[in-house]
């Protein structure tokens, strides 16, 4: 693909995020008969696709990965990624074998009849996507063959120009938890005086979560800062350089989700990525978020590497 971001106009992020929850509703039911085991599918969010180093675990795993393109002109080009041991268990039981023997299959790299019964599953993902998000334009969708590669920073150099990635939870009876990603073109123009530091806002009140943030601060090299929930909006140039701000799901007794919603309505904070943070947020927790105007969710308390992933826009 040689394609570029900049000669597409797909679907903006907030579309994406707003998206997400629908294609993961749709895609279980469907995933769930194609393969004879239940399979659900939960959004975790939009976030743009980097090609920096990741020394994480999670980045280390081997990943299938599916281009796809759509018949426009020019085409808009798609990508569905996965690590591969989920890419195994999608496979193993589209060919009808037992779970146990599926099981023993994911630690060992996929074989042709593997990758090729896995394409139907990933076209099926695909269809439901282009479905949900034909209002903005995409047409039929080819997918090309899918493939094995060392990690995710291959697939960024695999996918030419600027892309988002819409990260679900995948979830598959009698199976480990897994990802699934669909990475669609970023449209966005980039900004080339954009800086390369995060300057963010944690709605919060409580004093030693605040000595927390300073630290992640400090080891992030950004600026973060607290703003008490009672305080949002009484401030004209509080956000002026602030692009990101983290909204607890509670916080001084009100509700996170109706403070997203306010921040996504409100001239000051409208044009900030809201963050909505949480536990153990669960599926529904992060399908809400993504309808109240957020664009990810992290977990709390808050890690470094996480929001190195999260919080940039």
């Amino acid at each position: 693909m040689d394609e570029s971001a900049d000669s597409v106009s797909g679907p903006g992020r907030a579309t994406i995020a707003a998206a997400g929850p629908a294609i993961a509703e749709a895609c279980g039911p469907d995933l769930s008969s194609l393969l004879g085991a239940t399979v659900t599918l939960a959004c975790e969010g939009v976030e743009p696709l980097t090609t920096d180093a990741d020394d994480s675990e999670e980045a280390a795993v081997p990943v299938i990965h599916q281009p796809a393109r759509t018949d426009d002109d020019p085409p808009l080009p798609l990508h569905l990624v996965l690590p591969r041991p989920d890419a195994v268990t999608l496979a193993g039981l589209q060919l009808g074998k037992p779970a146990e023997d599926v099981e023993g299959l994911r630690a060992d790299p996929m074989d042709p009849e593997l990758l090729a019964a896995l394409k139907p599953v990933l076209k099926l993902v695909t269809a439901v996507a282009h479905r949900t998000l034909e209002d903005e334009g995409l047409s039929a969708i080819e997918l090309g063959d899918p493939r094995e590669v060392e990690g995710r920073a291959e697939v960024g150099e695999l996918a030419s120009g600027r892309f988002v990635r819409l990260r679900f939870k995948l979830s598959v009876e009698n199976f480990p938890d897994g990802a699934l990603e669909l990475l669609l073109p970023d449209p966005s123009p980039p900004d080339e005086d954009a800086p390369t530091d995060v300057s963010a806002c944690f709605v919060e009140v409580d004093e030693e979560a605040g000595e927390a943030i300073e630290a992640l601060a400090t080891a992030l090299g950004w600026e973060l800062s607290l703003v008490d929930p009672a305080e949002l909006f009484r401030d004209e140039d509080r956000y002026a350089d602030t692009s990101a701000i983290v909204v607890p799901w509670a916080v001084g007794g009100r509700s996170g989700l109706e403070i997203a919603e306010s921040l996504a309505r409100h001239p000051l904070t409208r044009h900030l990525r809201v963050v909505m943070a949480s536990e153990a947020p669960t599926r529904a927790q992060v399908e809400a978020a993504l309808r109240a105007g957020a664009a990810s969710f992290v977990h709390q308390p808050f890690e470094e590497r996480e929001l190195r992933a999260r919080l940039p826009g």
